[in-house]
């Protein structure tokens, strides 16, 4: 028979919760947001390629003026990076200004975090 103290029952009972459960949680969530990396990247893809198809014609003209096929496809990833950083510029700053949650503002007020329903 041993003696415990509350705080080491506390500390092992923290422990045991920590290798347990908030591992599992932890595996759940990375393999969430695996599946939700390649379903984003697949997505991304599907856009584009349709955008491809949509400008054959443009693609065929641009061809029968003398542009090499180099050229076209350097036109395509031009616009793909373009696009790329015109939504980081606008998705970053939009990001930075959307208001946290926190438990109180630095000036001591309430939250102005809406409350969950449950």
């Amino acid at each position: 028979m041993q003696a415990i103290t509350g705080t080491q029952l506390a500390a092992e009972n923290l422990a045991d919760i920590n290798s347990g459960f908030l591992g599992f949680l932890s595996t759940g969530l990375t393999a969430f947001a695996a599946i939700a990396l390649l379903v984003a990247a697949f997505s991304i893809y599907n856009t584009f390629s349709i955008l491809a198809v949509q400008r054959g014609r443009e693609t065929a003209l641009l061809r029968a003026l003398g542009a090499s096929r180099r050229q076209v496809a350097a036109a395509g990833l031009a616009e793909t990076l373009a696009l790329g950083i015109a939504g980081a510029v606008v998705g970053w700053p939009a990001e930075s200004a959307s208001p946290r949650c926190s438990r109180r503002s630095s000036t001591g007020s309430a939250s102005r975090c809406p409350r969950a329903a449950w």
